[in-house]
């Protein structure tokens, strides 16, 4: 009897997460974003397909910079920190 069926439909999917925090570092080439949320520094993967945010228009990862607030909404998959959505907050006056 072949229970991967089974097993499958009882795997579940990884829960969105939301962060809200400080860039401290961008790496372009491994697509990774450090942020400090909460005093703790957190490293983030951001694939290719991730909608990077800045005042309702999409723009490049290469656009973010050390010190921006940011909102990202995440999956852990493969104990990496999975970027679904990142928002970066504009400044206030």
């Amino acid at each position: 009897m072949n229970e991967a069926p089974y097993l499958a439909s009882r795997i579940e999917p990884p829960t969105m997460k939301y962060a809200v925090g400080v860039v401290r570092n961008v790496d372009l080439i491994a697509r990774e974003i450090e942020v400090s949320v909460a005093g703790k520094d957190i490293r983030f993967d951001v694939p290719p397909d991730c909608p990077v945010i800045l005042r309702g228009e999409r723009i490049k990862l290469r656009l973010i910079q050390k010190g921006d607030r940011v909102v990202l909404a995440y999956r852990i998959l493969h104990a990496l920190n999975e970027v679904y959505r990142l928002e970066v907050q504009p400044e206030t006056p």
